[in-house]
This record gives C-alpha cells, sequence and structure tokens, in this order.
C-alpha cells in the first residue's frame, strides 16, 4: 500500500470478530474470497517495513501487540497490530478477513489502511483514535449524562446498521473495550473483521468476565445465532454508560464460571434491574436490546428510530466535543 493509502483515522485492541451469518448461505457465499482477489488485495495493500515507524507500545496480549506508530510517507499517526501466526492456515484466514475488512468504509467503524507480513507475524494498519477505549470513559466519569449515552448509541448503531446490512457481517464481539472514541467526537467501532482465532490484546479476552458478559443467550448456548446477537450487547453497553459499570456485576461475581448460570439468570430478566434515576426512553430501549427472544430485538435500523436514540440527534457534535475535553482536563488535573 505504502504511499498509495488511503486514510481517514483511529485505532483498539485486536480480538474475535467476524462472524457472517451461518442462517444465511447466499451471504456466505458472497463473501467467500478467491486466490485472484485475495492476491490483488495483497498487492494493494502491502505495506513495506520501511514505510513504518513505530512510536509507542499501547497494548500487549498473548498473541497481539499493538503500537502506535506512523505510516512515514504520509506522516499519518495509525495504530499497528502484530498479530502472532501459528501456521500458514491461520495466516491465509487471517487475510482472507483482512480482505473483507478492507472493503468496510463508514464513519462509525475503524478504518483499515493496509498490512505487512514479517516472520510468524502480521502487521494490521488501523486508524488510530487518541482519546481510546470507551471503557477508559467509563473508569474516568463512572455513570455518563444519558444525552451523553444517546450520543453514544447513535454512533454505534450507525456503524453496525453499516455492518449487518451493507456488508452483512456480524460483530461477534461488541463490548465498551471494542468501542474507540477520538477528541473531535466519533465513536467508531473496532475488531468487526479480524479472525477468531486471534487472541486480542487485552489480557482478560476469552475469560467469563471479559467476554461473555455481552453474550446475548442464543450465543451463550451455543446454538446458532444471528445479527441480533449484536443488539444484545448494544443494549448492555447503553446499560453501563448510563450504569457507569455492568448490570448487576457484584451478584455475577457469585457465580461459579458456568454459562449456563449466567444464561439463566439474563433469562430471567435479572439485568433489568434500573435505578430510579433512569429515564422512561432509557429503560425501554434497553429493554428492547434485551428480549431474550433474538426476533423480538428488532433491528439496528429500527433502534436507530428509537425515541432514546434520536435525543442523541439533537445535540451538536462540537457539544460532545466540548464534554470530552472537559474530561481530558479534569484527568490532567489531577
Amino acid at each position: 500500500m505504502g504511499s498509495n493509502l488511503t486514510i481517514k483515522e483511529v485505532m483498539q485492541p485486536l480480538k474475535p470478530v467476524l462472524n457472517l451469518n451461518l442462517k444465511d448461505k447466499a451471504e456466505e457465499k458472497a463473501n467467500t474470497i478467491d486466490d485472484k482477489a485475495l492476491k490483488e488485495f495483497e498487492e494493494k495493500y502491502r505495506i513495506h517495513p520501511e514505510n513504518i515507524k513505530k512510536l509507542d507500545k499501547i497494548g500487549q496480549g498473548s498473541q497481539a501487540s499493538v503500537f502506535k506508530s506512523e505510516i512515514r510517507s504520509l506522516k499519518k499517526i495509525i495504530a499497528l497490530k502484530e498479530i502472532y501466526i501459528q501456521n500458514n492456515n491461520d495466516l491465509k484466514n487471517l487475510k482472507n478477513e483482512l480482505l473483507i475488512l478492507q472493503g468496510c468504509e463508514h464513519p462509525n467503524l475503524v478504518a483499515f489502511y493496509g498490512f505487512n507480513i514479517h516472520e510468524n507475524r502480521i502487521q494490521v494498519a488501523i486508524e488510530y483514535l487518541d482519546f481510546g477505549k470507551l471503557n477508559y470513559l467509563l473508569q474516568l466519569e463512572g455513570a455518563l449524562p444519558e444525552p451523553i449515552v444517546s450520543v453514544i448509541g447513535l454512533q454505534i448503531l450507525k456503524g453496525l446498521d453499516y455492518l449487518h446490512s451493507d456488508r452483512k457481517i456480524i460483530h461477534r464481539d461488541l463490548k465498551p473495550s471494542n468501542v474507540l472514541l477520538n477528541t473531535m467526537g466519533d465513536v467508531k467501532i473496532s475488531d468487526f473483521g479480524i479472525s477468531r482465532q486471534v487472541i486480542g490484546t487485552e489480557g482478560n479476552a476469552n475469560t467469563y468476565i471479559g467476554t461473555k458478559l455481552y453474550m446475548s443467550p442464543e450465543r451463550l448456548k451455543g446454538g446458532d445465532y444471528q445479527k441480533s446477537a449484536d443488539l444484545w450487547s448494544v443494549g448492555l453497553i447503553v446499560f453501563e454508560c448510563a450504569l457507569g459499570k455492568f448490570p448487576c456485576i457484584d451478584k455475577i461475581r457469585e457465580f461459579s464460571l458456568i454459562e449456563d448460570e449466567y444464561r439463566e439468570f439474563v433469562m430471567k430478566g435479572n439485568l433489568l434491574d434500573f435505578p430510579k434515576t433512569f429515564s422512561e426512553e432509557l429503560k425501554d430501549f434497553i429493554k428492547q436490546c434485551l428480549k431474550p427472544e433474538p426476533a423480538q430485538r428488532g433491528t439496528a435500523k429500527t433502534l436507530l428510530e428509537h425515541p432514546f436514540i434520536k435525543k442523541g440527534e439533537n445535540i451538536p457534535k462540537e457539544m460532545f466535543k466540548k464534554w470530552l475535553d472537559c474530561v481530558i482536563q479534569k484527568k490532567l488535573q489531577k
């Protein structure tokens, strides 16, 4: 790719993410990559190692590292993910999924710029987001004001609607650490095109409390699932933003690490324990997302019309940007 890179902007840790809709064989076939397409992709998006300058390590996991880096020819700051490859089959699978990733272009998705293969690892150049992960914002602020939550939910759903409607992709791993922000007020979904076989840059990527909390009941059961599984995750992200922590986390920590026990807990509606401070619109939005029956959750497109999310459209981006600036200034003053 080198000097032919087309740029956008931002970053964040890797984790299992892309899963084509298992129910729709036509969509799955449409996303099958042939050798010719893969070769053309490699020629267009291969980045020469000498064109990359590593700056700081910003993430580390058992099989991947993330570096704040620069594309020398463009003087562009990026996030460079180095993924350690076990065998040639894993490498081919990863390149296939990167090919799909490069076709995803939306303001609320982290952009892909190119890749390079070096010894036993593949380097993936993606957009760098200077604020960082949504869960970092929650660590700084705790519970967020509802207007801010509606803005975040709005941007997540816009990106998800594009993935679902235009690209026929199920994210599979939506959670606060896979939602990124920049100081310009953009909210973007990350890790929607990296192989399920790759372990992320978070230490707890494959742990019960790290990943399975955000899984829908049908996923916890181990059966087939569709795009509505991502909507369950959106509901929990919005709930967590408004509450400042994962709902009922103290009760959940008491469970043994058995998926069936957690699934039974959520199927009974136990997560829907709202504080009195929540508005009726917020509670209704969360309820729509957390319906146990997948078919009752609607779609990302229909949820974009929900009154709580529509509130986010009335908040100027500049106002959200100024609010983030205040968060940063408070952090610097401590």
